[in-house]
């Protein structure tokens, strides 16, 4: 995974029409949290997407209220998106043959102070991400 493209998918909303992305805007900045650590210590694997991920063994309750005040968002806008349970990860590798034997892992902090919403895009095969706009944490 190229560094650009590293995220946490907080609503995954598939192929969304242009159209939408000033109504996504406008939901999203009314959206208050507040800064957090993420802390990464655990490494899985994916088989039946072939996935090595990181992850938390345990959620800040800012990151679950976050998820939660923009899915509630969604819903009240009616904007489709993935309503699968909220699992947070960072894909580390695609097409991955597995879990190392032994990874070398060491537990990662993440601090958060601001969600994106963001746009792939599919160029010559490579999928690129684009950074729409930033809202930042309420750091009163």
């Amino acid at each position: 995974m190229r560094r650009e493209n590293i995220h946490l998918t907080l609503a995954f909303l598939g192929d969304t029409p242009v159209a939408r992305i000033p109504k996504l805007l406008a939901l999203s900045r009314g959206v208050e949290f507040s800064p957090m650590r993420l802390q990464l210590d655990r490494v899985g694997y994916w088989k039946h997407n072939r996935i090595l991920w990181c992850g938390a063994s345990e959620d800040p309750p800012a990151l679950a209220a976050l998820v939660d005040a923009l899915r509630k968002r969604l819903d009240a806008a009616a904007i489709a998106y993935d309503r699968t349970p909220f699992v947070s990860h960072l894909t580390l590798m695609r097409n991955a043959a597995g879990l190392p034997p032994a990874p070398l892992w060491a537990q990662l902090i993440w601090e958060v102070r601001d969600f994106a919403l963001v746009r792939s895009t599919r160029t010559d095969g490579r999928v690129t991400y684009q950074i729409v706009e930033r809202f930042s944490a309420d750091c009163a």
